[in-house]
């Protein structure tokens, strides 16, 4: 066959002529024969050939090439199907695993030195606090060793005066048994006031004008007299009464046997009418009845619902809060709970990089293959139809294209594809495996460093948690302070705390001094007055109270003893401050 007008690079018009047959010719071969293969022969496809003056080649069709691009896209999203999204996807960054490693071990060593900085403060603060128990535990033997010197003291005192108490108590025995002895002596000439039998008249000299005096025959006649006149008079009077109620009560019956049968008429005509309301009423109540049921069913349903989820919700909420804070929320916990995060994220960290190193190796590779293959192709005798000629079955090209406009045969699709995908593994040789390994993001690289930034900021805001939970490990410990005062004085509150001892020296050797409790301490409290000069006898010191009672009562407390000292402990609302020593 002849194919017309076939535009050559050099922009002349020619006529090819292409042969045909079933295989390719051995012979008479000349660089830019046109052969048509009309059927397979051996590995060679059916298609329109060019000889290239060493080997023929089979020209490559739009729709091929067009193939072979789909399956490197593959099903990639829209956003990352092309190398420039990908770029876009990395930050366009060349140096994108560098940048991320750098900011890692920013952090890691941010971190690392965070961490070792506290470390560092929680065994200060162990050994400060080992100290200071130590020190408070010598104060407490001390405590108990006095306390129990007094005790035995007050145990003498205590037997010393029972022993006192019963010489005294059988002095005054006896001196009762001698009063006793006498009364009983004096009584014996007299009459008693009971169980004695008196003989004649006992002579009465005046009427009783008490309940329990002894009455004369006189008085008592004169008073039966009059209370028999009385009981006549009363008699008529409540005979004429009885006959005025008698007619009263006979009225009465008339009236409430005519107001009976009214009310009994009345009282059926309601008996009818609350039958024929209570049938309604027994008619609308099991209506709301059966509304009620079918309401509680489906109430019940949503409580059931609803408990199921709280259930399932609370027991997520457990995890996550056992995940992060662990069962004990100490301070150990909490630092395994960090480690274990950071060993995870830095794991994920080397994926991602490990991933991208290969992704960057592989692209790099691909580029200086296809740069080498550009270099070596050469732009003359190459035949390209016009852009208005229509070609039917296959060109076969005589050379590998050299310039952008030329055609490109099917050997050098592949090769440029295959150089593309270079070494890369078979799970990320396409578009589509690429964006699904940067998880379809096209701001995978600002996302990732997000990310980081979030992970930071997290680092710091365990790191402030971690160093509050050291602050209350501090606070926890009994802390004492001690200060000079030659004023009168208030505790501030800040040493109001359970654990906290205020030791004041006070000197009032110039004038009496006050010192005023802290308002609303907290139980376990304490604040000790020391006479600090020997001038409590001439100059008292007054304790204040400050809402709070002392030794159970509202009232303040004065140490007017030189040299004394008096350590209180707060108790609690009911008894207040305890005197301790």
């Amino acid at each position: 066959m002849i194919i017309d007008n076939i535009k050559l690079i050099d922009g002349s018009i020619q006529n090819a002529v292409v042969e045909s047959g079933t295989a390719l010719p051995a012979t008479e071969l000349t660089a830019g024969r046109i052969f048509f293969l009309t059927q397979v022969q051996g590995a060679n496809a059916v298609g329109l050939y060019i000889y290239s003056g060493s080997e023929w080649v089979l020209f490559s069709s739009s729709a091929y090439v067009d193939s072979r691009i789909a399956e490197i896209v593959g099903t990639a999203p829209e956003t990352l199907n092309s190398l420039s999204e990908l770029a876009t996807a990395l930050g366009e960054d060349p140096d994108f695993i560098l940048t991320i490693n750098t900011k890692v071990d920013t952090e890691t060593t941010r971190a690392t030195a965070a961490e070792n900085q506290i470390a560092s403060d929680l065994s200060l603060e162990t050994t400060r606090a080992t100290t200071a128990e130590s020190g408070l535990q010598t104060n407490i033997d001390a405590e108990v060793s006095g306390r129990q010197a007094s005790d035995a003291n007050l145990q003498t005192q205590i037997d010393a005066e029972v022993s006192a108490r019963g010489s005294a108590d059988t002095s005054f025995q006896t001196q009762i048994d001698n009063e006793i002895s006498a009364r009983t002596s004096a009584d014996a000439t007299k009459v008693a006031k009971a169980g004695d039998a008196m003989t004649g008249f006992l002579t009465l000299h005046a009427d009783p004008t008490a309940v329990l005096h002894a009455a004369s025959k006189q008085y008592v006649d004169t008073a039966k007299a009059a209370s028999d006149s009385a009981l006549t008079a009363e008699t008529s009077r409540a005979t004429a009464a009885e006959g005025s109620l008698q007619t009263d009560i006979d009225n009465e019956t008339t009236r409430a046997t005519t107001a009976e049968s009214g009310l009994s008429t009345a009282i059926s005509d309601e008996a009818t009418r609350a039958t024929a309301a209570e049938g309604s009423l027994q008619t609308q109540l099991n209506t709301e009845t059966t509304e009620r049921q079918n309401s509680d069913v489906t109430l019940q349903t949503a409580i059931s619902n609803e408990t199921t989820r709280a259930t399932t919700a609370e027991g997520d909420l457990q995890t996550q809060i056992d995940a992060i804070s662990g069962t004990g929320g100490s301070t150990e916990t909490e630092t395994a709970a960090r480690i274990a995060a950071d060993a995870n994220l830095q794991t994920q960290v080397d994926a991602n990089e490990t991933a991208i190193t290969t992704e960057v190796s592989d692209r790099t590779a691909a580029d200086n293959a296809i740069q080498a293959q550009v270099t070596a192709i050469d732009n003359t005798d190459f035949l390209r139809g016009d852009i208005d000629d229509t070609m039917t079955g296959f060109l076969t090209l005589s050379k590998t294209p050299t310039a952008v406009g030329h055609a490109a045969t099917k050997k050098y699709v592949d090769d440029q594809i295959t150089a593309m995908v270079g070494g890369a593994p078979g799970a990320l040789d396409t578009l589509n495996e690429l964006a699904t390994a940067l998880n379809s993001d096209p701001s995978f690289a600002t996302n990732i460093t997000n990310q980081l930034s979030q992970e930071v900021t997290d680092r710091t805001n365990g790191d402030n948690a971690l160093q509050g939970q050291i602050d209350a490990v501090e606070a926890a410990y009994s802390k004492r302070i001690t200060t000079a005062v030659s004023s009168n004085h208030t505790v501030p509150s800040a040493q109001k705390g359970k654990n906290i001892q205020t030791v004041l020296f006070v000197d009032s050797s110039a004038a009496a001094r006050s010192v005023t409790l802290p308002a609303s301490p907290a139980t376990g409290c304490m604040v000790s007055i020391i006479d600090a000069t020997g001038s409590f006898g001439s100059n008292a010191c007054t304790i204040l109270r400050n809402g709070a009672k002392i030794m159970g009562i509202a009232d303040d407390m004065i140490v007017n003893t030189s040299n004394a000292s008096a350590t209180l402990i707060y108790s609690g609302g009911t008894n207040g401050w305890r005197l301790v020593y």
